[in-house]
C-alpha cells in the first residue's frame, strides 16, 4: 500500500512537469507548422512574382515542326511479337526548330532530303521498312527564311539514320551531346547500336 501511495505521490509531483512538456511540444509542433506554412507561402509568393515579371517581359520564343519523312513499317510485330503480325503502320518523322533570343536550335534532321528524288521511296531492313520524303527539310526552312548555315545549335534525340539524315546542312552549328553518347557514337561498338558515323560526322 505504501509503495502504491509513493507512486501516486510521484505521479502528482511529475504531472505538472509532464503537462508542461506536452504543452511545450504542442506549441513547438504548431510553431513548426506555421514556419513551414509561412515558408511555403513565401515560395508561392516568389513564384507568382516571377510569373508576373515573365508575363510583363515575354520571351520571343518560337517552335516550328517540320515534316521530315515517313517510315512505312510493313509488319509491326517486328517491334513486339504480341502485336498483330503483318499489320502495317506509317510513322511520321518530325524535326523541330526552336528560335530563342540566345540562339536557334534544330532538333533532329529526319530522313535524307535525297529520298525526295526516288519515286516510291526506298526499302530498308530487308523490305521491312519503306522510307520516303514528300518535302525537303531545306525547303521548309526556306519557307520561314532560315538558312541552315545560320543555325547555332543542333541536337538529336538519338543517332539513328532517320534522325540524322540532313545533319550535314548544319556544319556551323554547335552539336549538343553528352560525352558518353559521343564516345559511343564514334567507337568500334557504334554499329551494334545501329549507329553510323557517316550519318552525323
Amino acid at each position: 500500500m505504501k509503495l502504491h501511495d509513493n507512486i501516486k505521490n510521484q505521479q502528482k509531483h511529475y504531472l505538472p512537469i509532464l503537462s508542461s512538456i506536452k504543452y511545450f511540444l504542442l506549441l513547438l509542433t504548431f510553431a513548426s507548422f506555421n514556419i513551414s506554412a509561412s515558408t511555403e507561402q513565401f515560395k508561392l509568393k516568389e513564384l507568382i512574382e516571377a510569373e508576373h515579371e515573365n508575363s510583363s517581359h515575354p520571351i520571343d520564343l518560337k517552335l516550328y515542326v517540320f515534316d521530315c519523312g515517313q517510315i512505312l513499317v510493313r509488319d509491326i510485330s517486328i517491334f513486339n511479337p504480341a502485336l498483330t503480325q503483318g499489320e502495317h503502320i506509317t510513322f511520321s518523322d518530325a524535326c523541330y526548330l526552336i528560335k530563342h533570343p540566345e540562339g536557334t536550335l534544330i532538333w533532329d534532321t529526319g530522313l535524307s532530303d535525297s529520298l525526295l528524288d526516288i519515286p516510291g521511296g526506298v526499302d530498308a531492313g530487308g523490305g521491312a521498312f519503306n522510307l520516303s520524303v514528300s518535302k525537303t527539310l531545306k525547303s521548309q526552312l526556306a519557307e520561314i527564311d532560315i538558312d541552315p548555315s545560320s543555325i547555332d545549335y543542333i541536337a538529336f534525340s538519338h543517332l539513328h539514320f532517320d534522325h540524322t539524315g540532313n545533319a550535314s546542312y548544319f556544319l556551323n552549328a554547335t552539336w549538343l551531346i553528352q560525352e558518353v553518347e559521343y564516345n559511343l557514337a564514334f567507337s568500334p561498338e557504334a554499329e551494334q547500336f545501329f549507329f553510323n558515323p557517316a550519318d552525323y560526322d
